[in-house]
């Protein structure tokens, strides 16, 4: 049996639906009275979720891992909190105390990074609001005077064209401040705040541990 992918029938079934309504249980594991949501996820040995590019004293889980983590807290409805099982084929030698451990710390690092990257992209979104608004300012009073004593010049060609080039830039810069500050910054402070808030529990055991 095939499906027409471009069938308006299956499109708008597609659109209509919510993630409550399309049978979340038959993909993960629902505690509607406890309001949580259980994740199984599977690796092959815990190497795959560790940023082999550190050479640390102790593994780094990496990045993927942890978007792995946000992609099911976004799947599932925000009401639920998650846990998640994370399955190995080979423990290579590490027990469940010691892969919690890492993540714990690896936890810590992401957020004192996250708080660090906020600080920054507030300075960063600081500095451009004030280049362009003293930029900004500076192209009024400038036009202004300009306009009052040089009536001739500020109709030439040149100036126009001079004048439109700055005030596309300083657009560009005020803009950029703005997205800074509010798009990407509100961003990664859902992020944080959904990984932090909603993730419950995680455990680490091997295949032949999982429950049927």
């Amino acid at each position: 049996m095939s499906i027409d992918m471009n069938s308006y029938r299956f499109k708008k079934k597609i659109t209509l639906t919510k993630a409550d309504k399309i049978g979340i249980e038959t993909y993960f594991d629902i505690d509607k009275e406890k309001r949580e949501a259980t994740v199984n996820l599977h690796y092959e040995k815990p190497d795959d979720i560790f940023d082999t590019h550190f050479l640390a004293k102790i593994p780094i889980i990496s990045d993927d891992f942890i978007n792995e983590l946000f992609y099911a807290l976004r799947v599932l409805p925000s009401k639920y909190f998650v846990n998640f099982n994370i399955y190995f084929d080979d423990m290579n030698g590490y027990s469940e105390r010691e892969l919690e451990n890492i993540l714990i710390r690896s936890m810590m690092m992401t957020n004192a990074e996250w708080h660090s990257d906020e600080k920054k992209s507030n300075k960063m979104a600081l500095f451009f609001a004030l280049f362009g608004s003293i930029f900004l300012v500076g192209l009024w009073v400038g036009t202004a005077i300009l306009e009052a004593n040089f009536s001739d010049v500020s109709n030439a060609l040149p100036y126009r064209v001079f004048y439109y080039i700055l005030d596309i830039l300083i657009t560009v810069i005020l803009w950029e401040a703005l997205t800074i500050y509010f798009v990407k910054k509100n961003e990664d402070r859902a992020k944080h705040i959904s990984i932090n808030r909603r993730l419950n529990v995680v455990t680490f055991k091997k295949i032949d541990e999982k429950e049927e």
